[in-house]
């Protein structure tokens, strides 16, 4: 248990905090484990569009009859990325600005 909280802690997944004269600490959810969360998801979509971008030319470069073959396959999953990182990064601005109003 004491691992997984210390993990969690890292990642900013939970919070603790103590009551006042004791020692005891206390978890909760964090308040920006929403957000944590969501930039995570975005990195790990940037560094997939990376690796797609760099397979595409690859393969373009050394193999264009299989660049040719699966090009509209790879479009398709490139433009699914592609939104679905601009729809984190437009929920994250929105997160932030709420935050901004709090």
């Amino acid at each position: 248990v004491s691992t997984s909280l210390n993990l969690l802690l890292t990642n900013g997944g939970i919070e603790y905090f103590t009551k006042p004269g004791e020692r005891k600490r206390f978890f909760r959810l964090s308040k920006s484990y929403l957000k944590v969360d969501l930039k995570k998801s975005k990195d790990r979509i940037s560094k997939e569009l990376q690796l797609i971008k760099k397979v595409e030319q690859f393969n373009l470069q050394f193999n264009e009859e299989k660049y040719q073959k699966h090009k509209d396959f790879g479009k398709l999953y490139k433009e699914y990325l592609e939104l679905h990182y601009a729809n984190l990064e437009n929920t994250i601005n929105k997160m932030n600005q709420l935050e901004k109003t709090v």
